[in-house]
């Protein structure tokens, strides 16, 4: 086994902490904020102590405006190095990005204009609909860098994965070494896909590409359908939930699963539509909102949750 192969499956074991700022940290972030959501509410009571929670929210906002920049080069450094194909995963993720820090920000003036005018329950809800649009935007730019990070891992074990599967004389491997030979830009995560198609083994550098896929696949999975949890059906969250849970048993199934819960979700958007795409709600970022779940359904000034506590929160209030 390669130093790097060793490497990158020491990153990459069940019980080691991958970075925050990855969309599964995110994932399981959010998840910790909706399970301890009844706490959170008594603690917070935005109602009587705005100031503090508005301040946090105005300086993560900030922090991600300040990334929107630079994550649309890393998409454009991508495409580049590695073809048209290799950031198809996060297609529109920092246009939406953007949506999201739009409607932020109008929802953070907005809450300041009411808190001013001592309207503690209106400028509470309005705060809480920005912080919500504010961690869609971190989910967004999070799977950018992400899949940056990922195509980075998987060119790296490419080579070592491809020596390994060309033992079992498969031809098909031959046109992966072509590819990968050329001077043309290639998707080292497609490439990657391919010779473990291609291969029987699940060892060595075998083993850490198909982790480092199933990974890759899910989380950008995970990063659509939680921005887009308004429009997603059952069937792709359920998917997406049995990936997950074979990332460590069985990472060709995982990816599979995220796959087909990808594609489902995707056509559950278009099936969807976007009836509140009018201009005024478009420059608002309202109808991102709505489709991300942030506001509730159905009218634009229904508001979001009276309380939040994650993603998983919808009208409820802690006594």
């Amino acid at each position: 086994m390669s130093g790097t192969t060793r490497a990158y499956r020491r990153r990459t074991a069940p019980g080691v902490r991958r970075s925050p700022g990855s969309p599964g940290g995110a994932r399981r972030r959010a998840g910790c904020w909706t399970r301890r959501r009844p706490a959170l509410d008594a603690a917070r009571r935005l109602e009587s102590d705005l100031a503090p929670a508005l301040a946090r929210a105005e300086t993560r906002f900030r922090d991600l405006t300040a990334r929107v920049a630079p994550a649309e080069r890393t998409l454009t450094d991508l495409a580049r190095r590695h073809g048209p194909g290799a950031p198809a995963p996060v297609t529109g993720f920092v246009e939406q990005a953007r949506d999201r820090l739009v409607f932020a920000a109008l929802r953070l003036n907005q809450s300041h204009q009411r808190s001013d005018l001592g309207e503690p329950d209106p400028a509470a809800a309005e705060l809480r609909a920005a912080e919500g649009a504010v961690s869609q935007a971190a989910v967004l730019l999070d799977a950018v860098t992400g899949l940056a990070r990922d195509l980075t891992a998987a060119d790296t074990l490419l080579p070592a994965a491809l020596t390994e599967a060309e033992t079992e004389g498969d031809a098909a491997l031959t046109a992966v070494r072509k590819d990968l030979a050329s001077e043309t830009p290639y998707d080292p995560l497609t490439l990657l896909r391919r010779t473990l198609v291609s291969a029987n083994g699940r060892s060595g550098a075998l083993a850490a590409a198909a982790s480092l896929l199933a990974r890759s696949t899910t989380e950008t999975a995970d990063a659509y359908i939680t921005t887009h949890r308004a429009a997603v059906s059952a069937t792709p969250r359920t998917h997406l939930a049995t990936a997950f849970r074979l990332l460590t048993t069985n990472p060709a199934e995982a990816d599979t699963k995220a796959r087909l819960s990808r594609d489902l979700a995707e056509q559950d958007v278009r099936t969807h539509g976007n009836p509140y795409a009018d201009e005024s709600a478009h420059a608002a970022g309202v109808a991102g909102a709505i489709l991300g779940g942030i506001l509730l359904d159905q009218e634009e000034q229904a508001g979001p949750p009276p309380s939040y506590g994650g993603p998983g929160t919808r009208a409820r209030r802690v006594s």
